[in-house]
This record gives C-alpha cells, sequence and structure tokens, in this order.
C-alpha cells in the first residue's frame, strides 16, 4: 500500500522582501482524483478567485473537519484527492519560489518542499501598472514562471490519496488505521497558515458495507 503525496524538488526563494502582511488562505477540498487534470484545475481557480466555493465541483471541507479514512483511498479507477488549495494576496511582488510547504501525517511524519511551476497547479497574477487585482492590464501567468513577481497566487495546492491496490476494504482499513490526520501549512517569509483534516476509520460492520460503495466513493457529484 503506498500513499501518494503530490511535492515538488526544492526551489530557492529570491523575490519580494517586502515588510508588507501576507494574506494566506487554505480550501481543503475533495475532487475526483480521475477527473480531467485541466477541468480539476480550472474549477478550482475560478471558485478561488471568485471567492465562492460553491461553484466547483468539489466538496469543500474548513479546517478541524473530520472525514471518512475511505474519502481519499484510490482503488482501480475510483477514489478521491485531498487537495490544500492556496490563495496568496500581497500589496508587495512575491515569487511561486518563496511558497513553502510543509506536509505533515502520523504515518510519514513531517516533509518540507517549495512549488517549482505553475504548470497543472494554478496561476500566478501581477498586477500590472495600475497596482489593481482584477483590472484589466493583470498579467496572469499559466506556467513556469517560478521566478516571476507577482501580487497573487491560486493553486490546486498539495495532493493527499491512499492507494489500496487490491486490498479488500477491510484490510485497506486496517492497514491505514493510524492515519488519523493530516496537517498542511504554507508558509512565505515566515508568514504561514495552517489548516488539518482529521480522518475516521467506522466500525468493521460498517466498513464491510463500505465495499459496496467504493466504486461509487465520490463524496459530491458535479453541481448543476
Amino acid at each position: 500500500l503506498v500513499a501518494a503525496l503530490f511535492v515538488t524538488v526544492l526551489v530557492q526563494p529570491t523575490w519580494g522582501q517586502g515588510d508588507t502582511q501576507f494574506d494566506i488562505y487554505i480550501y481543503d477540498i475533495l475532487v475526483d482524483r480521475y477527473a480531467p487534470a485541466a477541468t480539476v484545475k480550472d474549477n478550482i481557480i475560478a471558485a478561488l478567485r471568485t471567492g465562492n466555493l460553491q461553484n466547483g465541483n468539489f466538496s469543500y471541507f474548513p479546517s478541524g473537519s473530520t472525514l471518512p479514512l475511505v474519502s481519499i483511498f484510490n482503488n482501480g479507477t475510483s477514489g478521491n484527492t485531498l487537495r490544500g488549495a492556496l490563495v496568496i494576496t500581497n500589496s508587495t511582488p512575491f515569487t511561486l519560489a518563496q511558497i513553502q510547504r510543509i506536509h505533515e501525517d502520523p504515518v510519514f511524519g513531517s516533509s518540507t518542499s517549495y512549488f517549482s511551476s505553475y504548470s497543472n497547479l494554478g496561476i500566478g497574477i501581477n498586477n500590472g501598472e495600475d497596482g489593481l487585482l482584477g483590472t484589466d492590464d493583470d498579467i496572469i501567468y499559466a506556467q513556469n514562471n517560478v521566478n516571476t513577481p507577482v501580487h497573487a497566487v491560486y493553486m490546486i495546492g498539495v495532493g493527499t490519496t491512499i492507494s489500496i491496490g487490491d486490498a479488500s476494504l477491510e484490510h485497506a482499513l486496517d492497514s491505514w488505521g493510524d492515519y488519523t490526520y493530516r496537517r498542511l501549512t504554507y508558509d512565505i517569509n515566515g508568514d504561514r497558515r495552517s489548516s488539518q483534516i482529521y480522518f475516521a476509520v467506522p466500525e468493521p460492520s460498517v466498513a464491510g458495507l463500505l465495499t459496496i460503495s467504493l466504486i461509487g466513493l465520490h463524496l459530491k457529484k458535479k453541481r448543476k
């Protein structure tokens, strides 16, 4: 059994050493692991930019929420990924390379990495000459540009899923019963925000019933 944690290589920070406070927001979002990657990204980014998390094809859970452990199990072509979607804004330019992410859980401990590209993960926006976010002269970066100064980033963030291979649901729940939480922290220049999601393992009788529904694991279907 393998847990897939989406991380990237270390990139040293270079830009944006301003004194202003960064606004950092983390949104724990459960998405269909097998939905087209571009669709997943576009839905999440659009919802983050409008501030309306009801518009995306995903389920949003505030920090401190408890989910069934099976919600992040992957079996064959069925399963979900819990993403730590990220929004950071600042009036002083900063870069993607400055954003540190720290993933913690009771099974693998703590790991730290930096974003290395916007590709498939999100966008960065420079306010342009007028200095205002959301106007016609905004410059939007959708790939690479790790050291390009921006005033806002919108990212689908770190993803967590557990592959159970050919194991039965009961065996997988027993094997991963210690995976009781995931804590995600984003840090930029010492400003940081954390979010923690807890996982619950059902009683054995309930676990047996869940085997039937594992193929349709997605907690929320596409909204109309």
